[in-house]
This record gives C-alpha cells, sequence and structure tokens, in this order.
C-alpha cells in the first residue's frame, strides 16, 4: 500500500489533504513539524512526501537536500506545496531534488 507523508503546518489544509488522499486509499502520515517529519520518515521512508518550506521549525529546502544526501531516502518522490512563488524559489526546489513543485492556492 502506498504511504504518503504530508509535512505541512497549516492544520485546515494538512487536514483536507489527508481526507482526501486517505479516501483515495493511501496510507497517510501528518505532521506540522519538519524535524519530526524528518525523524520518522529516516525511521520508515514513505513512497511520497508532500512538504511545505515554510515550517516553523525547520525550512522544507533542508529537509529535502538532508532526504537526498540519505541512501535510504534519496528516492522517495518529493512534491513541495508551498506559497514560495518565485522563480528563484521554484529553482532551488527543483535543483536540491523535488520532484515536482506546487505553488499554493492550487
Amino acid at each position: 500500500m502506498t504511504r504518503i507523508v504530508i509535512v505541512e503546518d497549516d492544520k485546515d489544509l494538512q487536514l483536507i489533504l489527508a481526507y482526501s488522499l486517505k479516501k483515495a486509499g493511501f496510507v497517510v502520515d501528518e505532521y506540522g513539524l519538519g524535524v519530526e517529519a524528518l525523524n520518522h520518515i529516516r525511521k520508515t521512508p514513505p513512497d511520497l512526501v508532500i512538504l511545505d518550506l515554510q515550517l516553523p521549525d525547520i525550512d522544507g529546502t533542508k529537509i529535502c537536500k538532508i532526504l537526498r544526501d540519505v541512501r535510504t531516502t534519496k528516492d522517495v518522490q518529493i512534491i513541495m506545496l508551498t506559497a514560495r512563488t518565485v522563480e528563484e524559489d521554484i529553482l532551488k526546489g527543483l535543483s536540491l531534488g523535488a520532484d515536482d513543485y506546487i505553488t499554493k492556492p492550487y
């Protein structure tokens, strides 16, 4: 079964995403803090990470870089879901190894 980790500090958005994905049949883990999510992902790599960039404790780009630098998580799919819409941010996210970059609102 496909497992997805949502890393999003906006509780409403996190709930909507999780609800939709669970309804579609995915197993979903939800985190509002990046460090918490990172620790979980390292222990149990998911199939996909939906990653907000503006988290209260650690920037999502740092999480992406860490995941790409570790052998057990380097192939995990990462979608950055963020309010950062500047082309420079998009290019940075993709250059760090994100598989896709979706801007809010979507």
